[in-house]
């Protein structure tokens, strides 16, 4: 079954979601919110294929317009929230490289969560032939922007996070972003 993403400009993307063993998909969740990104040279290292540190910043502009998507900026969730995400964990699962110039599909899905905390599972895959490139688990922590300690998310985040496990972003590509969800 192939899912269609995003309404508007990347209509005509696809992803192939049940190629996946049962236990790599996301709980509780059918789809999980697709982001495309474009392999540019500076991603590659001197073989052309994608530097192993660049997945990260993939994985991480997924999960940052995913954020985006359902109207929440992480800027004015530090200013107005006194909220950060950080990375606590991750596990990353390299199976093919990607390479200069392919169109990678970057997916993220709530896979559980705590109080100050989000784990997600995340993958990479060719938007060409559907091949899997890489997938991680993550586990994101909540904290105060001021004190630097664990905060709790705010529940109406969760709630919508939750509540559109397949929020779809229409507008355009944002390049870099901060570091955090």
């Amino acid at each position: 079954m192939r899912t269609a993403l995003n309404q508007g400009v990347h209509q005509d993307i696809a992803l192939a979601t049940d190629d996946r063993p049962m236990g790599d998909r996301p709980i509780g969740h059918a789809e999980p919110f697709i982001w495309p990104v474009r392999v540019y040279y500076e991603d590659t290292d001197a073989g052309g294929l994608v530097y192993h540190a660049n997945y990260l910043r993939f994985f991480e502009r997924a999960r940052t317009e995913w954020l985006r998507a359902i109207g929440y900026e992480q800027d004015q969730l530090r200013e107005q929230e006194d909220l950060l995400f950080v990375a606590r964990r991750a596990e990353i699962r390299f199976q093919r490289p990607a390479r200069f110039n392919d169109a990678l599909l970057v997916s993220a899905a709530i896979a559980g969560h705590g109080g100050a905390s989000i784990d997600f599972t995340q993958d990479i895959r060719r938007q060409g032939d559907g091949q899997l490139c890489c997938s991680a688990t993550f586990n994101i922590a909540s904290i105060s922007a001021a004190r630097q300690r664990p905060k709790r998310i705010p529940p109406s985040l969760l709630a919508r996070l939750s509540a559109h496990p397949s929020a779809r972003h229409a507008g355009d590509h944002s390049g870099e972003t901060s570091h955090g969800l």
